[in-house]
């Protein structure tokens, strides 16, 4: 599932999201670390990197709002 989530950052990456793609895979890896230190078994916690999968699929099939961020700044 890894490769799959690092595969998946890059491409959300090249579409526009940079640095906000590497967000799902830094909060998955650090709520699994940790839930392990809390004792959790591993099976328990998978939701944790689907969740992460599906964002990273949604972020790959949609570009982000950049025009919304610009009108913002003119409103000002």
């Amino acid at each position: 599932m890894g490769i799959l989530e690092i595969i998946l950052t890059i491409i959300a990456w090249r579409n526009g999201w940079k640095w906000k793609a590497i967000i799902p895979i830094c909060l998955g890896f650090t709520l699994g670390f940790l839930l392990g230190l809390s004792g959790v078994a591993p099976l328990e916690a998978i939701w944790l990197d689907i969740i992460a999968i599906i964002a990273l699929t949604i972020m790959c099939f949609k570009k982000p709002n950049i025009i919304a961020c610009e009108n913002d700044k003119t409103n000002e």
